[in-house]
């Protein structure tokens, strides 16, 4: 009988979140504290089960149409501050103060071998990293921001994050690394970009070759060699080293290696934008190829006189 898989529940996820709400910073000098930092970030938590852009105005559609809201029994949260109030509360904490729940979450789906469900391609764990915008604004803006100038004179100004996550073909759900923020760092002028952040993403997340097999996935934004050097450096694998081994190799060869490695079959114009990104120059008839098209000929030419001795063998009966 097959073992059913084992999953985290939503209130083992709030547990964990639970533990580290403890020692969130509150930074207001008033009296008025009838929202707490942590029900504003609970609030802000449960938009991802919710929804729905707003906690409490779900929680009131919730009471009119059944009478009762889930926000005490499913988050605990006595009071639902608006909006308003969770950005207020909780834009001056950094968010790397909550990026414990990340690794607490991650030795958990270890201990009871959910990440099991996760391998595949000779028992390798598939990261996908990817960029997007979370908030963009003409008018609020902080030092963090990025801008982008337009041609009638306005300015829009923007957030974005790259987000590492585990995925695996067999499986709809993924799970989340730490984000990494493409944002200003600090003492900088210039605007950062979604490869700097990589780049850091990759130096604060090394890899023991030994322990863990780990293949990067990602569109051609990230095909820059700087980024696969660093990739290889950081004990990750990527399509780099089927061509750095192959150097003597047609795209359409290393298009056949690249799915003989990880089961993921690319065009050859899309393997020669790779090589070109990577500065990799690629025969167009390599040595390899023509043996291969010369025994294919060999052969044809063998069938070919056998064909030729039956008939001529039965011609003569």
């Amino acid at each position: 009988m097959n073992q059913k898989a084992v999953t985290i529940s939503t209130s083992q996820l709030i547990e964990f979140l639970d533990q580290e709400l403890k020692n969130l910073p509150d930074n207001r000098k008033g009296e008025n504290k009838k929202y707490t930092v942590k029900n504003a970030v609970l609030a802000a938590f449960s938009v991802f089960f919710t929804q729905s852009p707003s906690f409490l105005q779900h929680q009131r559609l919730m009471k009119q149409k059944k009478g009762k809201d889930n926000g005490q029994s499913l988050f605990g949260l006595s009071e639902i501050p608006c909006d308003n109030q969770i950005r207020k509360l909780l834009d001056p904490i950094p968010a790397k103060l909550v990026f414990e729940v990340f690794r607490t979450t991650h030795q958990w789906i270890e201990n009871n071998q959910v990440i099991e469900q996760f391998k595949c391609l000779n028992n390798q764990l598939l990261i996908a990293l990817d960029g997007t915008e979370y908030y963009h604004s003409k008018k609020l803006n902080c030092p963090h921001c990025n801008y982008r100038k337009h041609r009638n004179g306005s300015v829009t100004y923007y957030h974005q994050v790259v987000t590492p996550v585990i995925v695996a073909p067999q499986s709809k759900q993924v799970i989340n690394f730490p984000p990494e923020f493409i944002k200003k760092q600090d003492g900088k002028t210039k605007q950062d970009c979604e490869n700097a952040a990589v780049k850091r993403w990759l130096l604060k997340n090394p890899v023991e070759r030994e322990k863990k097999q780990i293949t990067l996935l990602g569109d051609n934004l990230y095909s820059r060699q700087s980024i696969c050097e660093l990739a290889l450096e950081q004990g990750y694998n990527f399509v780099i080293e089927i061509i750095e081994s192959n150097n003597d190799a047609t795209l359409e060869e290393l298009c056949d290696l690249l799915q003989e490695k990880t089961g993921v079959r690319v065009s050859r114009a899309t393997m020669g934008r790779i090589t070109i990104k990577l500065n990799y120059s690629v025969k167009k008839n390599s040595a390899r190829s023509r043996k291969k098209k010369r025994s294919r000929m060999d052969n044809a030419k063998i069938h070919l006189g056998k064909r030729i001795r039956e008939l001529i063998e039965k011609s003569n009966q």
